[in-house]
């Protein structure tokens, strides 16, 4: 491990396997910096053509942010593809929590660095479900005849069979015609409505799993400080001499102004600067480059014509 030049690492070539860069997790990052926290090493890939980025793009970000010109790294011997590869099997365990998004790319990507290894070799890699890199093979339509499996040994892929059509019986020449009666038609189903935020604009497919799990975790803390304020509200705590350095009105004003900074963050509707359009690219200020806001800066930043 070495501190190396910000400026020699190159992230260009589709070696990130991210969608796009959270602006709000760079800005924590970059504060940690400022306050003298060192974070975990990046790792880059190192050959001819140049040192290429392959797991810590939010943190070399967060670096650029507070001002730092160098960065510690771990260097692996390798050039862009090696780069790209890691980048595929990055965050599974650590750092920001990948979007569905962030999956279905790392997965796309592997698949096009790797398209020989076997659909196992590739989940293990990404860290997903073998039928999601299976659906995903054939959504891009990247097979091969042979598969390198995790023993390293080549196996051969059965060819799928074709359908084959069996044609109807010959009639006999005696036999009368008798004209088929064709079936009523079924009746079509109504697709399924589709999720919309509170102003009625339909939540983006990519979207939909972090914007249920958000608001299900943020539902869940407000409910509990809702609860933590009854204790306080009842003199229940206060009866066992818990605030005796605090009085219960400064107690409960903080945990009101936390209630307040969580029902803030839940989500409410899709940024209308933005419209959460898939790939989300870092740089829209009016929500953060999440794709949402909460409600309260929905009725106080957003102007009327954009919520139009």
């Amino acid at each position: 491990m070495q501190e190396i030049l910000i400026a020699n690492i190159r992230t260009d070539g589709g070696v990130q396997s991210r969608v796009a860069i959270d602006a709000k997790y760079v800005d924590e990052l970059a504060e940690q910096i400022k306050a003298g926290i060192k974070l975990p090493p990046v790792d880059v890939y190192k050959d001819s053509t140049g040192t290429w980025m392959a797991d810590g793009f939010h943190r070399l970000r967060a670096h650029e942010a507070a001002g730092r010109p160098n960065i510690r790294a771990e260097i692996h011997k390798g050039g862009k593809a090696e780069a790209a590869w890691h980048s595929c099997g990055a965050n599974t365990a650590h750092g920001l929590r990948r979007t569905n998004a962030d999956k279905q790319r790392s997965v796309e990507m592997a698949l096009k660095l790797h398209p020989e290894n076997s659909d196992r070799m590739i989940a293990e890699h990404v860290g997903i479900t073998e039928p999601t890199v299976k659906a995903a093979r054939i959504r891009c339509k990247i097979f091969t005849p042979e598969r390198v499996g995790k023993d390293g040994k080549t196996y051969t892929v059965p060819t799928p069979r074709q359908k084959t059509t069996v044609p109807p019986p010959t009639q006999q020449a005696d036999a009368p015609e008798v004209a088929p009666v064709p079936p009523p038609p079924a009746p079509k189903p109504e697709p399924p409505a589709a999720p919309v935020d509170a102003v009625g604009r339909e939540i983006p497919d990519y979207l939909r799993d972090e914007w249920n799990a958000n608001t299900a975790t943020l539902k869940q803390c407000e409910q509990e400080l809702q609860r933590i304020e009854r204790l306080i509200e009842n003199d229940v705590m206060a009866a066992r001499a818990v605030f005796h350095e605090k009085s219960h009105q400064a107690a409960t004003a903080a945990l009101r102004t936390l209630l307040g900074e969580i029902r803030r963050c839940i989500p409410y509707a899709i940024c209308p600067y933005c419209r959460a359009a898939e790939p989300m690219q870092a740089g829209c200020k009016a929500c953060g480059s999440v794709g949402y806001v909460g409600k309260h800066r929905w009725d106080t930043a957003m102007p009327e014509a954009m919520k139009a």
